[in-house]
Parts: structure tokens; sequence; C-alpha cells
């Protein structure tokens, strides 16, 4: 809809609130409300969000379309969520999905073809950065302890827990307080981030078992990862050039190599893998750096 611009003592512009916003959002004369500057506009939203409601059945469905229901209605925003289901064994997927990806989530209703989860903790708009900080040093530290065979298999698959839950919460905080490029280009970089660590997870769990020379790549990798890391925080056109430069010399070595078995080819397929998620990060730090 266009509203008309009011000039108000020669400098303040003034836009009208649409009446139907208003009533929907319960905003009365006097009530504050945030005003937020996005590419080509501004989105206005009310300081006290208002809880998000859904119900859905997942009656019929397999484990892991349940599992995957639970972590999106969570990455959508929802605060209050039922999930009606025909089998109570169903319960349990829930409960563990919970657990293993959201932050804030409880069940505080059950019965036999209900689970009722409610948002416990509110997020703040402020921990976007530190998360996203977080995720980056959980997949660096994961990275690590594989590269140089120190990590214990146990921590190195919490680590990657830990990666899922961060980038779950990441991404609820997105859909809920980000709009524009800025949101799409930081959704895609957080999902390529766990894709490295679910990578990771798969060498980890095949027994992958780093010989000198796939030991040597693997630290280049990591040197990588955390060139990536720091041009995030400080990107420029030179560093995303550098960056490029660095990914290719890495690959141009590893084809190079004339595998001696079949494990250390599917390490340098794993390693290959790696490098394109991080060129996929890079393509979405371009459009920040833009945006």
């Amino acid at each position: 809809m266009k509203r008309k611009v009011i000039q108000l003592a020669g400098k303040t512009f003034v836009v009208s609130i649409p009446t139907e916003f208003a009533k929907a959002n319960g905003v009365k004369k006097g009530d504050e409300v945030e005003v937020t500057t996005v590419p080509k506009g501004l989105l206005i939203s009310t300081s006290s969000t208002k809880e998000e409601k859904i119900r859905v059945d997942v009656s019929g469905l397999s484990d892991d379309t349940v599992k995957r229901v639970v972590s999106m209605l969570f990455k959508c925003g929802y605060d209050d969520v039922e999930l009606v289901f025909d089998k109570p064994e169903t319960a349990k997927i829930i409960q563990s999905r919970l657990q293993s990806d959201t932050i804030g989530w409880e069940v505080i209703e059950q019965s036999a073809k209900m689970s009722h989860v409610k948002t416990v903790s509110k997020e703040q708009d402020t921990e976007m950065d530190s998360i996203i900080r977080r995720l980056f040093l959980v997949t660096l530290e994961m990275l690590r302890g594989f590269a140089n065979t120190e990590g214990d298999k146990e921590h190195l698959l919490s680590l990657e827990k830990t990666n899922n839950k961060l980038v779950t919460y990441c991404h609820r905080l997105l859909c809920r307080n980000l709009v524009g490029r800025k949101m799409i280009f930081t959704y895609i970089i957080t999902w390529n981030v766990e894709k490295v660590a679910d990578i990771l997870k798969g060498a980890i769990n095949e027994g992958y078992v780093l010989d000198k020379k796939t030991k040597g790549f693997m630290q280049e990798y990591v040197s990588l990862f955390e060139f990536y890391y720091n041009l995030y925080y400080t990107p420029s056109l030179k560093g995303f050039s550098e960056f490029r430069k660095r990914n290719v010399d890495l690959c141009e070595k590893m084809m190079g190599l004339k595998c001696s078995s079949i494990e250390q080819q599917k390490i340098i397929n794993t390693l290959f893998a790696l490098s394109q998620k991080m060129d996929d990060c890079v393509g979405s730090t371009y459009g920040l750096f833009f945006s």
C-alpha cells in the first residue's frame, strides 16, 4: 500500500501506520515501535513480539520427517506449537529432537496423542553475532581435532551436535528478526558451515585415519577455514581473491595426488567436499559485503 510522507518542523518526515497493522498488533497512541532500515525500505515492528502459534498433525509420518518438521517449526520462529500424532512413541522422537536441535523450547503438556511445545526463554536480537562467532569457533575446534588426530571421537561428534544446535538457533533468529539480502546471505553461510561439520561427522564415523599426505592437506584446509573466519568479520575484495587462490591451489595439489588406497581416495573426496562448502560460504559473503 502507498502512504503519503508528511513533513514536520522542516526536518522531520512522518508516515502514518496502517490501521490494520495497529489493530492486529495492539498499537496505541504513545506506544513505541521499532523501525529498522533494510535494503530499499523500512521494517516497522512492535517492541513486544506477538507469540506465533501453530497446530500440526504429524500422524502417519516417518520418524525422520517428524524430526524435520520439529526443526523447521523452530527455525520459522513459532513460540507455541501443538504436534498431534497417532503413535505414542512419536512423543519420544519429538522430545529427542527438541534436546538435540533447539534452544529454549520445552514440552509443557504431554498426552498419548499430542505434544504441546512452548518457548520458555525468549531470544534477544543481540545474540546473533555471538551465536555466529561461536558457530565458527566450534566448527574450527572440530576441524583442528580431526586434522591433528588429537580429539577423541566422542568429543568431536559432540561438537557436531553443538554446531547443529547453533545453526538451528541462528536460523530462528534470522527468520524472526531480519529481512532482505542480509538475511538470505547469512542463512546460506551458516547453513554451509553446518554442512562442513556434517561432512566431517561422516569421516569420523567411517573411522578415516589420516596418513602424512592427507594430514598435510587437512591442515591446509583448517588454515583456509581460519582465513575465511577472519574474512567474514573483515571482508575485502583482496581477501576474497586471496581465499580463491588458496582454495584453488589446495584443490590442484589434491588432484595431483596418486592415491595409494581406497581410504586415501575417500579422504581426498571428503576434502574436496569441504573445499566446496567453503567456496559456497565465500559466494554469499560477497553478497553481505555489497549489501
